[in-house]
């Protein structure tokens, strides 16, 4: 009895309606981000060509032209980036001391880069989840 009038509710062309109103808010709204998300790219674009043309950064060789922060606190993930992209890598390994909470720091971008590391110092939780191997000092 339920499954048929289930059937009926959703026969009712008022309730079909009101679906196809709410699949066409939806995808409405889905366009609005959309729109926001190219709005959001748009202005960063714009910030960066801006930043990109004063004095400090218009030599390319420049690390700070690069900086991008991911998980560090001062730009550090894209001049690290930048430098490995000059240099090549050959062991995707490293050291690191002073972890602290290991969430903000150089290299914790490198390790989602399947980059292997050896911590000292901070909360063995994160460095474990994260796929490193940890020392405790």
């Amino acid at each position: 009895m339920f499954s048929a009038l289930r059937r009926i509710y959703h026969s009712l062309p008022v309730i079909r309606e009101l679906k196809h109103i709410s699949r066409e808010q939806q995808y409405a709204l889905d366009k609005v981000a959309d729109l926001e998300r190219l709005k959001r790219k748009l202005q960063i674009d714009k910030y960066r060509r801006q930043l990109l043309s004063q004095e400090r950064y218009e030599n390319p060789r420049k690390l700070n032209r690069y900086e991008a922060q991911v998980f560090s606190q001062n730009g550090e993930d894209g001049i690290i980036a930048e430098i490995f992209s000059r240099i090549g890598v050959q062991s995707k390994s490293f050291l690191e001391i002073g972890v602290e909470a290991g969430l903000e720091n150089n290299s914790v971008f490198l390790l989602f880069q399947d980059w292997l590391s050896v911590a000292f110092h901070g909360y063995a939780l994160f460095c474990m989840w994260a796929g490193t191997h940890v020392v405790e000092a």
